[in-house]
């Protein structure tokens, strides 16, 4: 079981795919997540924190379809299902 979960978590192969302006945008949505989690537990304010999950969303399909990065787009898609369940 553990060596699946390695071979599902390494995406080594798949970095080569990714523009430097694709990984800024990745850090930038990060951020975003981050900020937005500060808004949803201080100030009960969820539209960053939203707008920062569906624009992970549009991240994964984007990987997953036009990049090819298969690994990487799940490890995306897990990020956005992590943000929406600290949302609740």
């Amino acid at each position: 079981m553990w060596k699946w979960l390695l071979q599902q978590l390494d995406i080594s192969a798949e970095l080569p795919r990714f523009s430097m302006l694709y990984m800024g945008l990745s850090g930038v949505v990060m951020g975003m997540a981050f900020v937005g989690l500060y808004f949803h537990y201080v100030q009960q304010d969820n539209h960053l924190l939203g707008i920062a999950i569906i624009l992970t969303l549009l991240m994964s399909l984007y990987e997953r379809y036009w990049i090819k990065a298969h690994k990487s787009a799940n490890l995306t898609l897990l990020s956005a299902v992590i943000y929406s369940l600290l949302m609740l």
